[in-house]
């Protein structure tokens, strides 16, 4: 997946290039934010800050056993959610999401755009003259003892930081946000990034109704509508 760190400039793509044919018979199969990923240095803390500001107490998800972190969630309706993600104690945590361990207060880093078919999605951005990563599968070992699976990919060039990854979910995995506590609706997500026009281009591509403004740094606001109001996560 993408990484929008929050030191400026770094983002991480750590899956190889997938070459896709560009003239594959692409549908527009229905895109939508999946899911919004909001960094923390201790997931505790990270709770108990988010409960605070919003009303709404997040749900432990589980442990991501081949990165070193583990996560919290809460449902932001039907197919969204919110995801705290952070370093799990004592883990050898993957590099490239070390820098969590930095970040004393919630902060969005990354966000998703969920696909019923991942091929499908791969062949249709190869053909606008995007270049992918391979997709691979992950998961998630939850607290009762079952296991999320999925498969994502991402952008691999032009390089974007304000760029989302792409999930599919296992056809067997209950979607996050139908298991999670509820009460937040997503207001809007707001990018700020260098390359404005071309992520623009992108998210104008995939359907979605994002607005993205040119700045120097790559920076993502998350709004959202709460039992104690409208709340602001970022800058």
């Amino acid at each position: 997946m993408r990484i929008l760190s929050v030191i400026p400039g770094l983002v991480s793509v750590f899956m190889p290039a997938l070459s896709v044919s560009a003239d594959s018979q692409v549908q527009q199969e229905p895109l939508q934010i999946d899911h919004l990923v909001i960094g923390v240095a201790d997931l505790d803390a990270g709770v108990r800050e988010f409960e605070e500001l919003t009303g709404v107490r997040p749900a432990y998800g589980g442990e991501h056993p081949d990165r070193g972190t583990h996560n919290a969630l809460v449902s932001l309706g039907e197919r969204t959610y919110l995801e705290l993600l952070a370093p799990r104690p004592g883990a050898n945590v993957t590099e490239s999401l070390r820098f969590l361990a930095e970040l004393a207060e919630l902060t969005p880093v990354m966000w998703a755009v969920s696909t019923d078919d991942i091929t499908q999605t791969a062949a249709r951005l190869a053909s606008a003259g995007y270049e992918v990563t391979e997709p691979v599968p992950g998961s998630r070992r939850q607290k009762n003892g079952s296991t999320l699976h999925w498969t994502v990919f991402d952008l691999a060039a032009p390089d974007l930081a304000g760029a989302p990854f792409f999930i599919e979910w296992g056809e067997a995995s209950v979607h996050p946000s139908e298991s999670s506590p509820g009460g937040c609706e997503l207001g809007s997500l707001e990018i700020k990034d260098p390359g404005a026009d071309q992520l623009q281009g992108l998210i104008q591509l995939l359907g979605l109704n994002i607005d993205v403004e040119q700045a120097l740094n790559s920076l993502l606001t998350i709004v959202l509508h709460c039992p104690h109001g409208e709340i602001r996560l970022g800058r």
